[in-house]
């Protein structure tokens, strides 16, 4: 019989507490049903995680997180592969939409061609692709 003592004050284990304990760690630790595994495999997207890394500091992490989610129950992802090319397509869609609000204020300022003066005094009625936009304009 091997000592498998980690403390010398304490009495060796016997067999049947090892085999006792080999036995209860060979059960599940997590979810076994497909719709606990299911929920489980969402949980990093729904505590926003992905938000902190996609939206600028002026967007709105909730919206990103209900776009997300609804992709999510569109596609429900079975496994992390799965999940993550989901979350590659909300967020590469995100980007787009963003990209097509700066491209559009970009537009708009060059149409309006308001003098740098005029577009400071105004800058704080825009929304936040308008101001992005002015950044960009401004740092050419």
């Amino acid at each position: 019989m091997s000592k498998l003592t980690t403390n010398s004050n304490k009495p060796p284990r016997t067999p049947d507490q090892i085999n006792a304990s080999r036995a209860n760690g060979s059960k599940p630790l997590g979810p076994t049903t497909p719709q606990g595994k299911l929920r489980v495999s969402r949980n990093r997207m729904i505590h926003g995680f992905r938000s902190q890394f996609i939206c600028l500091t002026k967007e709105d992490k909730s919206a990103y997180d209900d776009h997300l989610n609804a992709y999510l129950a569109v596609y429900t992802p079975a496994n992390k592969v799965e999940a993550d090319l989901i979350g590659l397509l909300a967020s590469s869609m995100w980007q787009f939409m963003r990209y097509k609000s700066v491209e559009v204020a970009l537009c708009d300022l060059e149409a309006c061609n308001l003098d740098e003066e005029e577009l400071r005094l105004d800058w704080l009625g825009m929304d936040a692709y308008g101001r992005l936009a002015l950044a960009l304009a401004f740092n050419r």
